[in-house]
C-alpha cells in the first residue's frame, strides 16, 4: 500500500518490501525530520511528547521514534497508551515543543501513523507539516547528539494525562455535571478495544453518570469491526440500544477524537450530525452573531443551525488544521467536521469525542427531553459518501473543464477538489488526505436526489 504524507500526518500499511509503506526507514526518517524541525524553531532544552493508541504496532513505532528523538538530544515523555485530544491537551500543560501521536486514527488495522503536533497543542499547519517532509530529504546531512548529550527517556503515567484532561472538560461553563447527576442517565460506549476504554470509565464517572455499560472494552488493539465508526460498523452497538435500557449511546475510534451517538431507540443520528446536535447546544449559550466553522464536505445542516441562532457558517478546506486556522480567523464557538469530530476553542484546537461526549450530555440533562427528540428537531438532509481508486494522473485540468461545460449555471468553488453548488444540494469530489482513494460525497433534502447527483456526475470521471 502507498505511503501517505499531508496535514493528516504520515500514515501507511505496516509491513512489506521497500519503503511504499510505513517502514522502519520512514518512521526513523520523519521522526528526525520533526525533530530537527523543531530544533531550529527555538533554542534548547527540547522535549517532545509521544503516545499511541491501541494499535499492535503501536508500541514497535514509539521504540523508532524514541530512539530518533534521543539521538537529535532532544528528551523524550513517553505517555504510551492515549489518546489523541488527551496526548494535545497535555502538551501546553508541560510546555513542551511538540508531540508525535502514533495512530491512523480511523484507517484499518493494517495502518498506522505519525501525527504531529506542535507547541500549542494543535496539528501542524500546512506550511509547518511542509517543513517537515522537506527535512526529510536532508536528514543524512543531520549532526547527532554526542554520548554525554543524547536526549533524556521519561515515562509518564497516563493517568496523570487522563486526569489533567478530564479536569479541563469538567471545569468548562457548558458541561453540567450537576444537571447530568440529576438525569440518572444510562449510556453504553463502544470503545473498539482501543484505549477509548481507558478514559472514557473515568469521563463518565467524574460527570456523575449513574450508569455506563461499555464493549470492546480490552485496550489489546484487536478492534471489534472496522475502525471508522459508521453505523455499518457500530451493529454490536445498536443492537445493545435497541434493548431500550439506554437513554444514549457513544461510539468512538481507536484514538478517541470522533464521536458518532446513538438514541435511546438504537437509531443513529449519523457520524454528520455529531457535530450539529452538539452545536445547537453551544450556539445557545454563544454571544451574538457568533460563528462556526466545518469542512466544505460536511453537512449543510451546521448552516441551518447557525441561522436559528443568528450565527455565521464558514466553511474551510478538508482537515483538522483547515477547519482550526478559520476557526481562529473567526473566532467560532465550535467547528469541527462531519465525520464526527468536535472542535471546542474553550478546550483545544482539537478534534476530541470527550468533549463532544460532556457537551451532548449536558445538552441531554438541560433540555429534560429525549436525544431521539433532539435528533427530530434537526434540520434533516441526506448524504452520500462513494469512494473510488484514485488514478496517478488525475485529470484534474480536464475536469474542471467539463464540469464548466455541463454544470454551467451553478456556483462551482476549487477550495478542495470540485464543489458544485445547487439550492439546498451540493456534491464534492477530491482526494483523500488519509486514504489511496477519491471521494465523492453529495448531500440534498432526499437520498434519492443525492444519489441522482453523484450518478450523473460519474460519467464525467
Amino acid at each position: 500500500m502507498p505511503l501517505i504524507k499531508s496535514i493528516s500526518g504520515i500514515r501507511g500499511t505496516i509491513g512489506g518490501k521497500g519503503n511504499e509503506h510505513l517502514s522502519p526507514k520512514q518512521i526513523m526518517t520523519s521522526s528526525l525530520a520533526f525533530g530537527k524541525k523543531i530544533q531550529t524553531e527555538t533554542t534548547g532544552p527540547y522535549t517532545i511528547i509521544i503516545g499511541r493508541d491501541g494499535r499492535t504496532s503501536g508500541r514497535m513505532i514509539g521504540a523508532i521514534v524514541q530512539g530518533a528523538l534521543q539521538s537529535l538530544g532532544i528528551h523524550v515523555l513517553d505517555i504510551g497508551l492515549t489518546t489523541t485530544p488527551s496526548l494535545a491537551n497535555f502538551i501546553k500543560h508541560k510546555q513542551t515543543q511538540g508531540a508525535i501521536m502514533i495512530t491512523a486514527s480511523h484507517n484499518p488495522i493494517e495502518w498506522n501513523a505519525l501525527k504531529l503536533f506542535n507547541r500549542l497543542g494543535e496539528c501542524l499547519t500546512p506550511p509547518e507539516a511542509a517543513a517537515v517532509f522537506q527535512l526529510e530529504n536532508h536528514t543524512q546531512d543531520l549532526l547527532f547528539a554526542p554520548h554525554h548529550q543524547v536526549g533524556h527517556y521519561q515515562k509518564i503515567s497516563n493517568d496523570e494525562v487522563f486526569q489533567h484532561h478530564i479536569e479541563k472538560i469538567i471545569r468548562l461553563p457548558l458541561v453540567k455535571t450537576a444537571l447530568i447527576q440529576k438525569k440518572k442517565l444510562r449510556i453504553a460506549v463502544d470503545t473498539i478495544n482501543s484505549t477509548g476504554s481507558l478514559i472514557i470509565p473515568q469521563l463518565l464517572k467524574s460527570l456523575k453518570v449513574a450508569h455506563v455499560d461499555l464493549i470492546n472494552d480490552t485496550c489489546d488493539g484487536q478492534f471489534a469491526h472496522q475502525p471508522e465508526p459508521l453505523t455499518k460498523h457500530l451493529s454490536q452497538l445498536q443492537t445493545i440500544m435497541k434493548t431500550g435500557q439506554y437513554d444514549i449511546g457513544f461510539a468512538v475510534d481507536p484514538d478517541v477524537d470522533r464521536l458518532v451517538i446513538f438514541d435511546e431507540t438504537g437509531e443513529p443520528l449519523g457520524e454528520e450530525y455529531t457535530l450539529v446536535a452538539i452545536a445547537d447546544y453551544v450556539l445557545q449559550h454563544s454571544p451574538p452573531h457568533a460563528y462556526t466553522v466545518s469542512h466544505l464536505a460536511s453537512t449543510q445542516a451546521l448552516t441551518v443551525i447557525a441561522k436559528k441562532h443568528h450565527a455565521t457558517h464558514v466553511t474551510s478546506a478538508i482537515g483538522e488544521s483547515h477547519v482550526v486556522e478559520k476557526m481562529k480567523e473567526y473566532e467560532a464557538s465550535i467547528g469541527g467536521e462531519g465525520n464526527g469530530g468536535i472542535i471546542y476553542p474553550c478546550l483545544n484546537f482539537g478534534r476530541d469525542a470527550l468533549v463532544g461526549m460532556a457537551l451532548i450530555l449536558s445538552s441531554l440533562a438541560q433540555s429534560q427531553t429525549k436525544i431521539s427528540l433532539i435528533k427530530k428537531n434537526l434540520p434533516s438532509f441526506q448524504m452520500i459518501k462513494e469512494t473510488f481508486p484514485w488514478p496517478i494522473n488525475f485529470g484534474w485540468d480536464q475536469l474542471k473543464k467539463t464540469i464548466q461545460t455541463h454544470y454551467p449555471h451553478q456556483k462551482i468553488d476549487y477550495i478542495d477538489g470540485i464543489k458544485i453548488h445547487w439550492e439546498n444540494a451540493w456534491l464534492n469530489i477530491r482526494k483523500s488526505n488519509t486514504e489511496p482513494i477519491g471521494r465523492i460525497t453529495a448531500e440534498a433534502t432526499t437520498q434519492a436526489t443525492a444519489k441522482m447527483l453523484i450518478a450523473s456526475f460519474k460519467k464525467y470521471i
